[in-house]
C-alpha cells in the first residue's frame, strides 16, 4: 500500500498517529498544530517525499491548465509549476485550487510583462 500524501496525513489524526507519531511520543502535538504546520513537520522528516509530492502536483496541475499537445511545452510547463510550488509557501490546497492559483499567477505575470 502506498503512503498517503502529506496533506492527507496532516488532516487525519489516525494517519498522523500511524505515520508521524506511531510511538505516541507526543499525543498532544497533532491538536496543537495547523494543517500547514503538520505538513511542515513531515517535510522535515521526509524532504525527498515532499519534493516528489510537489513534482506529482506539478504534473497534475499542468494536466488541468495546459490545452496544447506539445510534449516539450508540457514538460516545460510542469517544470515552471514545480518551481512555483517549491518557491511558495507549504502546499496544503487541492490540485484544482492550485490550478486556479497558477492561472492567476500566470495572468498576473503576463500583465506585468506587458506593462
Amino acid at each position: 500500500m502506498n503512503k498517503p500524501s502529506m496533506q492527507r496525513i496532516a488532516r487525519s489524526k489516525s494517519m498522523w498517529d500511524q505515520y508521524v507519531d506511531p510511538q505516541r511520543a507526543d499525543p498532544a502535538l497533532y491538536a496543537s498544530l495547523t494543517v500547514t504546520e503538520r505538513v511542515n513537520v513531515q517535510r522535515n522528516l521526509w524532504p525527498d517525499e515532499y519534493d516528489e509530492e510537489l513534482r506529482t502536483l506539478a504534473i497534475e496541475i499542468a494536466g488541468i491548465v495546459y490545452d496544447g499537445d506539445s510534449k516539450d511545452e508540457r514538460d516545460e510547463l510542469e517544470g515552471e509549476i514545480y518551481d512555483w510550488l517549491a518557491d511558495g509557501e507549504t502546499v496544503t490546497e487541492s490540485t484544482d485550487a492550485l490550478a486556479v492559483e497558477w492561472e492567476i499567477y500566470e495572468a498576473t505575470a503576463a500583465e506585468a510583462t506587458a506593462e
